[in-house]
């Protein structure tokens, strides 16, 4: 099931349109996309094979954040950055009076999931993360310029990308890549990629900053959380979610999931979906 065929929602955050899917009951599960502001930004719709199975025991709150999707793009140029983005997930939670959640980020969705419990103490219930480069040692920013050949993320290369990074391709229906196509022609989205290039240094200058934090405050912190990953991404190779195992401390688990890519939840959705709501459950 698509988002689109899902009703998506619309609520004003601090001046920003944010785009969304409320459905279900239950304790709150919330879903963070991947991607940077511009690059392969489809939002939600990534979810679209996770949110109906997981509804069936939880309220699922997925959320184009700010600058993806059909989400507004960020107020002013110093606004593209992940605290801001950050900022208004919290600002939007609150809005939906979402508390004690699992929240679930995949990509760079997991690094900004991670620093959610930082900022807002009792938002955050569990946390799951899923193929991340985030956290990775070295440059975040290099890394970028290393995949970058390979990954484009623009409307023309939609289903290029896609393929790239995904080990199992039967999600990858016309109604899919045409939808991800649609949002990357967006006026908006194109030009939320040519700010977000202006802002490039100081947007990976923060992120290390950020990323510094969070690896001090989580090994003493008492998060459940949990790593699913897949195994054949070629974007975030399996030895960044051992690394990050060992980074974030003893209440962290594994679960590396064969024949699967960067988007392991929509090329084996029944096993991801079990897991989360096993891991949700507990």
């Amino acid at each position: 099931m698509s988002p689109s065929m899902l009703e998506r929602r619309r609520i004003d955050v601090a001046g920003v349109g944010t785009s969304y899917v409320d459905t279900g009951s239950g304790c709150p599960i919330v879903l963070l996309h991947g991607c940077d502001i511009g690059w392969g930004s489809t939002g939600l719709m990534v979810w679209q094979r996770n949110i109906a199975a997981l509804a069936e025991h939880h309220r699922v709150i997925a959320v184009d954040r700010l600058g993806h999707g059909y989400t507004d793009n960020p107020l002013t140029p110093e606004q593209y950055r992940l605290s801001a983005t950050s900022a208004h997930l919290v600002a939007f939670l609150e809005r939906l009076n979402v508390r004690e959640a699992t929240v679930v980020g995949q990509s760079r969705g997991a690094f900004v999931a991670a620093h959610l419990p930082l900022l807002a103490p009792g938002l955050v219930r569990r946390l799951v993360l899923t193929n991340t480069s985030a956290f990775a040692t070295g440059s975040a920013d290099a890394r970028l310029d290393t995949t970058a050949p390979v990954f484009q993320g623009l409307a023309e290369t939609a289903e290029a990308d896609f393929h790239w990074y995904s080990a199992d391709t039967s999600y990858l229906t016309p109604e899919w890549i045409g939808e991800a196509t649609e949002i990357l022609r967006q006026p908006k989205t194109l030009q939320g990629r040519a700010t977000f290039e202006e802002q490039r240094g100081a947007y990976f200058a923060e992120l290390a900053e950020l990323r510094d934090e969070i690896l001090r405050w989580y090994p003493v912190s008492s998060l459940e959380t949990l790593l699913i990953w897949g195994a054949a991404d070629p974007s975030t190779e399996l030895s960044l979610g051992v690394d990050l195992r060992a980074a974030l401390g003893p209440g962290t688990d594994l679960y590396v999931m064969g024949g699967a890519g960067h988007l392991c939840f929509a090329e084996r959705p029944v096993l991801y979906n079990r897991l989360l709501t096993h891991f949700a459950a507990g």
